[in-house]
């Protein structure tokens, strides 16, 4: 900002050259993230811009959308909406519907209509992936800033995502995880941001109970990692260990679910302690699904081993609510992943104490 203010007595406050630096600015710092000091920037821009051109003219329509996109960033879609549908109309009449930009624009006019739409509705949303993914090809097509353009544009769809996480509207969770995986796999499938995203869904999923869908996810996630990293490598063992965690509950899997938490409580306990969330994660589920098995044989179990089932039991027990304790200190009590291991606590004790 101090190189283009010492141009200013050289070129002139209002010079159109001084548009295009405010303009690559107000770009640069939206890349950052820094939104407040990105909007004046191209809010500067427009200004100059609009003594320059008429408002058909594609320079002019090149700042509105960059106001525009910089605007819903900050979550003014309502206000973002008006400049970025007459960018989107004038580039498209200037150059042509190939062109970057044009599709930059398209994305982004998507993109505030988006936050504008009641988001826990699945088919109303995946209604916009035509002008989402669209607009993301386009952008990956230029030469110089493409991967920067499309990471940016991913960004904030993913920031609508994480409001309505924060907000715990989890259908529209579900509908934009969904809607951010079309993206990023249309754009590059076999990713690591892919392999990201279905571990991230798949864990939420697990905590909401969705366990077959988790299920999937994880194994996605999984095989993805696993073409990239050694099998001893931190994130091929954090997939197994959640693909653990899931197999817990399901029925007919507890031997896999016990094979995959060993590995991951030898893992993590090694790499990161006996304290560490994760590791605690592992220990109780370890329990849960040793616990699961106990339960589901006692009605045939023999004389001999129903003597011994209630101390069995009460070590089991114990180990699990280590391992839920570690895990409430290290993530904190209202973590999803707590909430979940806690119900099944609550549910393992309640079959425990009918017997």
């Amino acid at each position: 900002m101090e190189g283009i203010n010492s141009m200013e007595p050289e070129l002139g406050k209002d010079a159109v050259e001084l548009a295009q630096l405010w303009d690559q600015l107000a770009l640069i710092l939206f890349f950052q993230d820094k939104l407040q000091e990105a909007e004046p920037a191209a809010v500067r821009s427009l200004q100059i811009s609009m003594r320059h051109f008429q408002p058909h003219d594609a320079p002019l329509a090149m700042c509105q959308l960059r106001l525009g996109s910089i605007m819903l960033a900050q979550g003014k879609a309502q206000d973002a909406l008006e400049p970025l549908g007459a960018a989107r109309e004038v580039l498209q009449t200037s150059l042509g519907t190939d062109f970057e930009a044009v599709g930059e624009a398209q994305f982004y006019t998507a993109l505030a209509r988006l936050h504008l739409t009641d988001r826990s509705d699945l088919p109303a949303v995946a209604a916009f992936d035509p002008d989402l993914l669209q607009g993301l090809e386009q952008l990956k097509q230029n030469a110089g800033a493409g991967a920067l353009l499309t990471a940016t544009a991913l960004r904030e769809h993913y920031r609508l995502l994480e409001g309505e996480m924060a907000g715990e509207n989890w259908p529209a969770v579900q509908a934009l995880f969904r809607q951010q995986m079309r993206l990023v796999s249309a754009l590059n499938p076999g990713s690591e941001d892919l392999s990201l995203l279905a571990y991230q869904f798949g864990t939420l999923q697990y905590c909401q109970g969705n366990q077959e869908e988790a299920a999937a996810l994880l194994d996605q996630s999984l095989s993805i990692v696993k073409s990239m990293y050694k099998d001893s490598d931190d994130q091929v063992l954090l997939r197994i260990h959640r693909l653990g965690t899931i197999k817990s509950g399901r029925p007919g899997e507890q031997a896999e679910a016990e094979s995959l938490l060993q590995r991951s409580f030898k893992h993590f306990s090694s790499r990161l302690g006996s304290d560490n969330p994760l590791t605690g994660e592992a220990r109780g589920y370890l329990a849960v699904v040793q616990l699961r098995s106990l339960l589901a044989g006692h009605a045939t179990a023999d004389a001999f081993t129903r003597v011994l089932n209630p101390a069995k039991r009460k070590e089991l027990i114990s180990e699990m609510r280590a391992g839920i304790c570690s895990m409430s200190l290290g993530f904190g009590n209202d973590h999803l992943l707590v909430q979940k291991a806690l119900a099944d606590e609550a549910e393992l004790l309640a079959v425990c104490g009918a017997l």
